[in-house]
């Protein structure tokens, strides 16, 4: 009975990755990244603005390689959920490097104009981020 929870559970996590991935793929273009672009490239663009304001480095990171961080951030969310679901560690590993990858560029909340709906809903977001980030940690430490 156990495996059989632990199976279910595994798989509801998975879920998420497994549904976010696939729509993104489904839109997929290699060129123009597809629809997902209009919502990824203006984060990509501010995160690199804050990490060269911060540090006075600026990553050389060309507009034409972000189709590219897409298809990586589909192929993190679908092979690491496969894993997941699988009972494989390497699943969570997969899945961790995505969640530290995406949550601070993708949600960053604390950029958005106050008490708006887009910040509410970044914010949202990022901490269920941060949750699922601690489910991963706790299945890896068992």
């Amino acid at each position: 009975m156990g495996r059989i929870v632990a199976f279910t559970g595994r798989l509801l996590f998975a879920f998420i990755f497994f549904s976010s991935g696939l729509q993104k793929l489904s839109h997929f273009d290699i060129v123009t990244g597809g629809p997902e672009m209009e919502y990824m490239e203006p984060r990509m663009d501010a995160f690199l603005n804050t990490v060269a304001k911060s540090t006075g480095i600026r990553i050389p990171l060309p507009k034409f390689a972000y189709p590219y961080l897409l298809l990586i951030a589909v192929l993190l969310e679908l092979a690491g959920g496969t894993l997941f679901v699988l009972n494989r560690r390497m699943g969570a590993h997969l899945l961790l490097l995505f969640m530290v990858a995406v949550t601070p560029i993708m949600h960053a909340f604390w950029d958005l104009p106050e008490n708006t709906p887009e910040q509410l809903h970044d914010m949202i977001h990022f901490f269920k981020n941060i949750s699922m980030t601690g489910a991963l940690l706790f299945y890896l430490g068992q």
